[in-house]
């Protein structure tokens, strides 16, 4: 922290926070979003609809019964409308018939880990249990992104002074909901080999942090992420 810092107060409290999904994804949308000079587009509709899919499981898990906010959304009401009925029922079959205690399950749990630096790790868990760390996806699939955000909940939990959990990623994008436990038997990777590429992550958005803080332009990261990217339309891939 040699050269010195370029941002304002409020850029400064956007860059010190780093969610967790910022790990492994593009440093160059981070910077946008942090120097905030710019108005992003508006957000993808998978991300919107992800997004009513956690809201409605946790007002669901608190025994809330509220509308979802998709007047918000005008452009896609109709189609959140068409598709969110069938995830729902989904998350209801698999709430009503996992063997996963929820008795005690709480939702939308925020930690935050220091790493460094003046760095502060920030992340939400979709659903926390006295021995469960489990994720909401509407995929079908399992996405290596999707165990790394799994294992970081770990590891920020333990950090907290918590005792040890397991790890259950919840598919809703099949006919049927599917529980995946992570790093079972029989399963292609190890939770040490995935957190060794979880630090590498870690340690790349401390060095794309400090290049903003500093300001210098960070690399952009072409992938099939660009295409949900609110800030597409200021990125020539350079």
């Amino acid at each position: 922290m040699d050269e010195p810092t370029v941002l304002n107060d409020d850029q400064l409290s956007r860059l010190r926070r780093i969610w967790t999904t910022e790990i492994g994804r593009c440093g160059r949308n981070s910077q946008h979003r942090i120097l905030n000079t710019v108005p992003p587009l508006q957000k993808h509709f998978t991300s919107v609809e992800g997004s009513m899919v956690h809201l409605a499981i946790e007002q669901s898990l608190k025994g809330v019964d509220e509308n979802l906010p998709l007047d918000d959304y005008p452009q896609y009401k109709p189609r959140l409308m068409e598709e969110l009925p069938s995830l729902m029922e989904k998350a209801r079959i698999w709430k009503e018939t996992t063997k996963i205690d929820l008795s005690e399950a709480e939702s939308e749990v925020k930690f935050e880990m220091p790493i460094g630096l003046g760095y502060t790790l920030v992340r939400s868990i979709d659903i926390l249990t006295p021995e469960w760390i489990i994720d909401i996806k509407k995929g079908k699939k399992v996405q290596t992104e999707s165990r790394y955000d799994v294992l970081i909940s770990k590891k920020m939990v333990e950090s907290a002074g918590e005792g040890p959990r397991k790890m259950m990623i919840v598919l809703l994008g099949n006919d049927t909901p599917v529980e995946y436990e992570m790093y079972g038997k029989g399963k292609r990777t190890s939770e040490e080999v995935d957190m060794n590429f979880i630090e590498l992550g870690i340690q790349n958005v401390l060095l794309e942090r400090e290049m903003i803080r500093t300001g210098k332009q960070v690399p952009c990261k072409i992938d099939f992420l660009c295409g949900f990217c609110e800030y597409r339309h200021l990125c020539n891939g350079v």
